[in-house]
């Protein structure tokens, strides 16, 4: 196994970590934003 071959799901899941670290800095600017983005989900 080479750590080039990421497999979608783990890039994925990577995305999503780095989009809620992202989102929860945001909230502590606008915590409105968080609430909007957060139910859908």
């Amino acid at each position: 196994m080479t750590e080039r071959n990421i497999e979608p799901l783990e890039s994925i899941l990577l995305s999503l970590l780095s989009f809620r670290l992202t989102m929860s800095y945001v909230t502590k600017k606008t915590g409105k934003a968080i609430k909007i983005i957060t139910f859908p989900v």
